[in-house]
């Protein structure tokens, strides 16, 4: 039964996770934590460990929600089941592509482009909100937002600057 659940729930996840990377993640954690796959803190945990690891989020999401679920034929499934639907898709949409004259790239390109954009919206939305509200948060996300798109910092020096910034913050107002 848990395989099924594994299955349906990154079926459904690979069917709309274009655009990867965190575009997902709040897609993920809303079907795993339904699906009562993980709990809010194992998805926590799995979110770091799948971006230490190389290959796409969903990826590694679905590799390590199966192995966690149901051990290596889990992950096996999960793995598969998350890259079935979009495998199939850009088949389909090659196909109809070199078939169909009104299908341009750039329409296909502008469609997907408005769909990842609202997606990593409600990543952002729900990774800032998932512990309750915090203005460390809120800052450092428009800090973060306004030097990377102004500014040409390397997205891991931001990251890093931003963590050890908001760590150093946490230990000044835990010592106050």
């Amino acid at each position: 039964m848990e395989i099924w659940k594994l299955i349906l729930t990154f079926l459904k996840i690979g069917a709309v996770s274009f655009g990867g990377g965190w575009t997902v993640v709040g897609l993920i954690h809303d079907e795993v934590l339904a699906a009562g796959l993980m709990s809010e803190m194992a998805f926590t945990e799995a979110v770091a460990i799948a971006q230490l690891t190389p290959g796409p989020v969903a990826l590694n999401m679905a590799t390590l929600s199966g192995y966690r679920s149901a051990g290596l034929l889990g992950a096996f499934v999960a793995t598969l089941a998350v890259i079935a639907v979009p495998l199939a898709s850009m088949i389909l949409v090659g196909i109809l592509a070199t078939r169909i004259r009104w299908l341009s790239r750039e329409r296909l390109g502008e469609s997907l482009k408005i769909g990842a954009l609202a997606m990593t919206g409600m990543t952002a939305w729900s990774l800032s909100f998932s512990d309750g509200f915090s203005w460390r948060i809120i800052l450092f996300s428009v800090i973060s937002f306004l030097a990377s798109a102004f500014t040409r910092i390397h997205p891991a020096l931001l990251i890093l600057s931003c963590g050890a910034l908001n760590l150093g913050l946490g230990l000044i107002l835990r010592a106050i």
